[in-house]
């Protein structure tokens, strides 16, 4: 009887310590799949001036490190429609990870992090002539149109 109790004590203390391991978000590529929208705002640095951004656009991920983009802004008050773009990404077990948006005649990189629940990705350009950060919703897209509802 004794060593029932003490197994059963040594599996809850196990289950208390092992739980929050458990509970961390795994994350891979393929965390990254189908539509994620987003809002951008901020300042990009272009020589010794700079450009004032915003802009909403929609990326979507095949879950296998490639995705397309499509987006409309304006630079400076100069409005851009619907540009596409494509690119590449990784992501880190520790739900870390880095994108490239290529962009003729321009490459932009990003590093993020994808929240523990998997529906936020929060970026940050790391290019030295750009001061962008913005965070991006999983969303739902109904349509080959771009119309997006959250999910």
């Amino acid at each position: 009887m004794k060593k029932q109790i003490n197994l059963w004590a040594f599996a809850a203390v196990a289950c208390v310590f092992l739980a929050p391991h458990a509970a961390h978000a795994q994350c891979t590529n393929a965390t990254l799949s189908n539509g994620w929208g987003y809002l951008l705002s901020g300042t990009d640095l272009v020589g010794v001036s700079t450009e004032h951004r915003t802009e909403i656009g929609l990326f979507t991920f095949d879950g296998a490190g490639h995705f397309n983009l499509i987006d409309s802004g304006s630079i400076d008050g100069t409005i851009t429609r619907w540009q596409t773009s494509i690119g590449t990404y990784y992501v880190n077990p520790d739900c870390t990870g880095a994108l490239i948006v290529h962009r003729d005649p321009r490459i932009v990189h990003f590093n993020f992090t994808i929240s523990g629940d998997h529906t936020t990705l929060t970026l940050a350009c790391t290019d030295s002539d750009a001061q962008v950060w913005n965070s991006m919703t999983h969303v739902y897209v109904s349509t080959y149109t771009g119309t997006a509802t959250k999910q």
